[in-house]
């Protein structure tokens, strides 16, 4: 005898019936509530019932159910570990538009074919999702499985750096366009690296010392202009 309130246990009991009318959206909600064991306090999430009507959502076209499926089947909590099950939801999902599901795509072809896991991780970077725009940089920036190019990591880095301020993305472009002799890009963006709460942490220090070694570059430049003239 599951224990809920009154109020849960009538919207649950709404759910199920739209479910069993074939509410795609209500079959998906009745699977989430029996796969995070939302009725009652039983031990373990009856992932049986979540995956029946995780597949009936799925089934009509779901992305929700079917990135739940495919996580689930990838996983092997609780089920047997089925990857051709789990890629086949994923695909379902990704195609659809759902940046999870590309992204987790993305990372199941990285070791067998770089060239569909660089499609499915620019899917999910184009909606933002920062892990498979950082994926992309690290790509492009090491040449994993492809030709490195520092243009094309750079592009992906600095839309985390742009949008998300993240500190360690804004060093990596410091560092890049540094490498590439874009000195005034890589003193703005050790800058903002050093900035704020790190300002006195490592990540700042070597910020720090990127900014030091340009400046020195370009002291060294002006000195030989100088020496010129006064030749």
């Amino acid at each position: 005898m599951f224990c809920v309130s009154p109020v849960f246990a009538s919207r649950f009991e709404e759910t199920k019936k739209l479910a069993e009318q074939g509410d795609a959206k209500a079959q998906y909600e009745l699977g989430l509530a029996y796969y995070l064991n939302r009725i009652g306090e039983e031990p373990d999430a009856d992932v049986e019932k979540a995956i029946y009507w995780y597949e009936k959502a799925a089934e009509q076209g779901n992305k929700e159910a079917q990135l739940s499926l495919g996580q689930i089947y990838f996983s092997g909590i609780s089920v047997t570990k089925d990857l051709q099950k789990g890629t086949y939801w994923l695909e379902k999902a990704a195609e659809q538009g759902s940046a999870a599901a590309q992204h987790k795509m993305g990372d199941y072809f990285f070791e067998m074919d770089i060239i569909k896991a660089i499609y499915w991780f620019e899917k999910a970077a184009e909606q933002g999702d920062m892990v498979a725009q950082m994926d992309l940089g690290d790509i492009y920036r090491f040449g994993r499985g492809v030709k490195k190019d520092l243009e094309k990591a750079i592009y992906w880095y600095e839309k985390i750096a742009v949008q998300r301020g993240a500190k360690g993305t804004q060093f990596i472009l410091g560092e890049l366009y540094q490498n590439v002799g874009q000195d005034e890009k890589a003193k703005y963006w050790y800058e903002k690296s050093a900035e704020g709460d790190d300002a006195l942490g490592w990540r700042a220090v070597e910020a720090y010392y990127g900014l030091g070694t340009i400046y020195l570059k370009e002291q060294g430049i002006y000195l030989k202009k100088l020496k010129r003239q006064q030749n």
